[in-house]
């Protein structure tokens, strides 16, 4: 392979990156227009995961309803008694707040995760299985 083929291999590859993550970014986007901010916040999150360093503050504000609404969605059913869907949503949201970590999301101020209490996902899972052995 001469340095030609090899230049237009690299061109290539970096061009797909580039479209992969700008598609995530306009998936995004679609969806929280569309009210869905859970789908929207993982297409981000998948747009982050090829270019972590490419933040969107209109996306992390999108990431935080999505964060207000799966947590406020959890805390009901665990309050109606839907235990095993309340664990879902808490694993769900669990994986979600370690991503967060894992991209620097939890210090953005227009996130502001931290005005929640916090929450150990792993403890109240437990505690929620516990609970559901009794019933």
């Amino acid at each position: 392979m001469n340095c030609f083929e090899k230049l237009l291999l690299i061109l290539i590859f970096f061009s797909l990156f580039s479209c992969a993550h700008s598609n995530h970014l306009k998936k995004s986007m679609r969806e929280a227009k569309l009210g869905n901010y859970w789908e929207a916040s993982q297409e981000y999150l998948k747009a982050l995961e090829i270019k972590p360093n490419e933040k969107n503050n209109v996306l992390n504000e999108i990431t935080k309803i999505a964060y207000e609404k799966k947590l406020n969605n959890a805390i009901k059913l665990e309050e109606r008694g839907a235990l095993s869907y309340a664990i879902s949503i808490y694993r769900d949201l669990e994986s979600f707040h370690e991503n967060l970590k894992r991209f620097g999301l939890l210090n953005y101020p227009s996130l502001n995760i931290y005005k929640y209490p916090v929450i150990n996902f792993e403890q109240k899972i437990n505690e929620i299985k516990f609970i559901e052995k009794k019933i």
